[in-house]
């Protein structure tokens, strides 16, 4: 394998990896333990996330930029918090979790 491929599968394995947590938190957001600092974070970030999709549906923007605006507002209000250590890929697999979650609750 070329370091282009061992590149690209690290990068699919952490975006999936980052899917599933963000998955996780949906699931189990009442039980997630907010007194300590990681899971006050990953609490923000989910709360944040699902805001942002409800945001970004009202924009008349399509499916791609939507999720770049999703996760603008997401990184915009993490910085305004003070929350440092959250990367790109958690904030967009937390886009991705609450988008499906928004379409379950539609249907």
């Amino acid at each position: 394998m070329s370091m282009t491929d061992w590149f690209n599968l690290i990068i699919a394995i952490g975006t999936v990896s980052l899917a599933v947590v963000a998955s996780v938190y949906v699931r189990l957001k009442a039980k997630i333990d907010t007194k300590t600092a990681a899971g006050k974070a990953f609490d923000v970030v989910g709360k944040l996330a699902v805001w942002a999709v409800n945001e970004a549906e009202h924009s008349q923007d399509g499916g791609a930029a939507k999720r770049e605006f999703a996760a603008k507002l997401i990184s915009d209000q993490l910085k305004a918090k003070g929350i440092t250590g959250i990367d790109e890929k958690m904030v967009y697999g937390a886009v991705e979790t609450a988008w499906k979650e928004a379409i379950e609750n539609v249907k």
